[in-house]
């Protein structure tokens, strides 16, 4: 007999004199490819899944990848940009500074988190000691000769030295040289 359905084959006679073939596309069809963000479902004909069908290019779509933004569906695939590659194909290095962490890039901006604070640092101040970062990115030592309301502690003349400042909060004398008035 013939139940007049393409898809089966083996069509026989069944009880209540119904014709009916054996759907071959039954076996398979959970082994087809699901419908995915960029691709519709397989689908099956005569036991065989056909290749899913791109859904159209430039649709929204997420690609998994935090590196990546505009996420769209090109050719069946979810592609995003990533903004810290370069046209090299490496990504962007951003540049240490000193109170911040190893930095990465992310969106195309690099992202620096600073350091906790009292990790050690260089201010680059000569007349401070102790330079800490201050847990916002900022580095920061101390000055033994300022005053309390503001100012310097000042160093009084000695008869054959040189005039000096405060330095680590104590005046340094240089002696002058054999024969200075």
């Amino acid at each position: 007999c013939d139940d007049g359905d393409d898809e089966t084959e083996n069509d026989v006679c069944q009880a209540g004199g119904v014709c009916k073939g054996f759907n071959l596309c039954d076996a398979v069809q959970d082994t087809c490819a699901k419908e995915t963000q960029c691709k519709h479902a397989e689908t099956c004909e005569k036991g065989i899944c056909l290749e899913a069908k791109p859904k159209n290019d430039s649709l929204s779509c997420d690609d998994g990848n935090e590196l990546t933004l505009r996420d769209v569906c090109v050719n069946g695939v979810c592609k995003g940009v990533d903004l810290c590659l370069q046209e090299d194909g490496e990504r962007l290095q951003c540049a240490t500074q000193q109170c911040y962490q190893d930095t990465t890039c992310l969106h195309g901006q690099c992202n620096y988190v600073p350091e906790p604070t009292n990790t050690t640092c260089d201010d680059g101040n000569v007349l401070t000691e102790d330079d800490v970062c201050d847990g916002s990115g900022v580095c920061a030592g101390i000055d033994k000769c300022e005053l309390p309301g503001g100012g310097r502690q000042t160093c009084p003349d000695r008869a054959c030295y040189n005039s000096t400042i405060c330095l680590h909060g104590q005046c340094n004398y240089e002696p002058l040289s054999r024969g200075s008035l």
